[in-house]
């Protein structure tokens, strides 16, 4: 492959996968509970660090709750202390002040928008209007009007347009979804059949 590579800042990932290029489509996968989001704004900050622009979407969170735990990476406190600022230790205020500004001046950028992104026709256009280097949308099960569709039917069309639009536009895209409730126990490896919602969200990612 020739082009932009963007690692994911984990050695066997970057081993193993070769890291992101424009058009790819990844997914981060995993059961309720276990830390999806955590991770996938640990990548968000990674990237930041390298100097990209990234747009992150959640799907879940307010945006004040992404921009929270993004500080608290970067200033190394407990997010819960911003549940209510005026109450944390004289420290914690002090690192988010400093975390605040840091973040502010890069040396890259993370966009979240104000409001979740239900359509990816939404997203894209959003998406575009700067020169991002990843797109991190997570919780793309939520995403979708189902008009009549049955669950699995709309998801499966977020998915195959996450990917085209990874495609078309040249953006690699890192979706978060979850595992059926259950799947992937102790000893157990994970299939595609393990996914919620949609096989499609496993056919599609690169």
């Amino acid at each position: 492959r020739t082009g932009k590579q963007l690692k994911l800042n984990v050695p066997i990932f970057d081993k193993v996968t070769k890291g992101l290029f424009e058009n790819d489509y990844a997914i981060v996968i995993g059961r309720p509970g276990e830390l999806k989001t955590t991770f996938a704004i640990w990548m968000a900050v990674q990237w930041w660090l390298a100097g990209k622009r990234v747009f992150f979407v959640s799907q879940e969170m307010s945006y004040i709750d992404v921009y929270g735990r993004i500080l608290s990476m970067i200033g190394g406190f407990n997010s819960l202390h911003l549940r209510d600022l005026q109450e944390a230790p004289p420290n914690v205020q002090f690192l988010f002040s400093a975390a605040r500004s840091r973040f502010a001046l890069g040396p890259g950028t993370i966009d979240i928008p104000k409001r979740p992104v239900r359509t990816v026709d939404r997203l894209f256009d959003l998406a575009t209007r700067q020169p991002y280097d990843v797109i991190v949308d997570d919780g793309i099960y939520l995403m979708g009007d189902a008009n009549g569709q049955q669950k699995w039917q709309a998801v499966a069309e977020v998915s195959n347009g996450l990917k085209e639009g990874a495609l078309t536009y040249g953006i690699p895209v890192v979706g978060i979804s979850q595992l059926k409730r259950g799947s992937g126990g102790k000893g157990k490896e994970v299939e595609l059949d393990d996914i919620a919602y949609a096989d499609a969200i496993g056919q599609d990612a690169d």
